[in-house]
């Protein structure tokens, strides 16, 4: 007895030669729009290894300018979020420039930096 049906269907539909997460709206890859600064914090600190190739760099908070990112380290984030698609709450897409941002985004480097200082119990 053969339980195996001859022909199967699939329940979602794959573009070729896209990621399938992405079709299907989920991982660290698909574009959102984050509402708050926590929800947008959470997940970049969550995809840092994604945009840093690997893991999170040792020296990201070893800068000068207090509580901020290194400035490459800023612009890598910012590079990879705009690429991808990424939205603040009013649906801006220009990470690299703070004209147009909602006040609690403007400031978003020194947030991340904040909640990375607390995660990784180091102070600069």
């Amino acid at each position: 007895m053969n339980l195996i049906p001859e022909s199967l269907e699939e329940s979602l539909n794959f573009e070729r030669g896209q990621d399938p997460k992405k079709s299907i709206r989920i991982g660290l890859k698909y574009p959102r729009r984050f509402e708050t600064i926590d929800e947008f914090v959470d997940y970049i600190i969550s995809a840092m290894p994604l945009i840093f190739n690997g893991e999170i760099p040792d020296d990201i908070l070893n800068s000068e300018e207090h509580l901020w990112l290194p400035i490459a380290y800023f612009q890598k984030i910012a590079t990879w979020l705009k690429k991808e698609k990424f939205e603040m709450p009013n649906g801006n897409t220009n990470w690299d420039n703070t004209f147009g941002m909602s006040d609690e985004f403007a400031h978003w480097p020194k947030s991340i930096a904040l909640r990375l200082e607390q995660m990784l119990d180091q102070k600069r």
